[in-house]
């Protein structure tokens, strides 16, 4: 295990460090003599390779790829996904179809794939949806948007119609105060009665 250590600390000084691409794949493959069965060995090797190549190191890329689809135990079927994906990105069309003949994805990766796609579809949908009822720029109010200002006007005209009768009313309060303040300025505290107001 320390000796499978240090080759991985080796193999990443050459690709990361000194960018040295033969002795990446040097050291790379006696790395993988010993962890050729696990994918993310095979992972760390590739990765290093892609970094330290300088030139066109597709043959040497693909290679690597289809050793690792036939020595990984633990993760087989992601080693043939991230080879076609390899394929779809740096191989031809040809290469891409003779990948997926080979090695034809499996059910897993196709649904998954394929949920993503219809994921974005409705993204789409939904973003057009948006523009048609948005025209010039203006959003348009979601219904809770739309029940809030309601609520808010029902408040604001239930505060006027308050208003409103409260001014209806203050002419008879005033009325009312004006009689009972004359009622007390004929009310004599010393005395048992009223005195009656002077004759017009």
């Amino acid at each position: 295990a320390f000796c499978n250590a240090a080759l991985l600390h080796w193999m990443r000084l050459e690709a990361y460090a000194a960018r040295d691409y033969k002795a990446t794949v040097q050291v790379g493959n006696r790395l993988m003599k010993q962890w050729g069965a696990y994918y993310n060995g095979w992972t760390s090797f590739i990765s290093a390779v892609r970094h330290s190549a300088s030139g066109d190191s597709y043959a040497t890329l693909r290679d690597l790829f289809e050793q690792a689809i036939t020595q990984v135990q633990d993760y087989p079927d992601q080693a043939r996904t991230d080879y076609l994906q390899f394929e779809r990105e740096c191989g031809t069309c040809q290469s891409c179809q003779e990948a997926r003949r080979k090695y034809p994805p499996q059910p897993e990766a196709q649904q998954l794939v394929q949920q993503e796609q219809e994921q974005e579809q409705e993204k789409e949908q939904k973003k057009q949806q948006q523009q048609q009822q948005q025209p010039n720029g203006k959003r348009q109010l979601t219904a809770k948007q739309a029940e809030t200002q309601a609520l808010a006007q029902a408040k604001k005209k239930a505060r006027l119609e308050k208003v409103m009768a409260t001014a209806k009313e203050l002419p008879a309060a005033k009325a009312l105060a004006k009689a009972t303040a004359a009622k007390a300025k004929f009310f004599d505290p010393g005395a048992k009665f009223f005195h009656a107001p002077a004759p017009a």
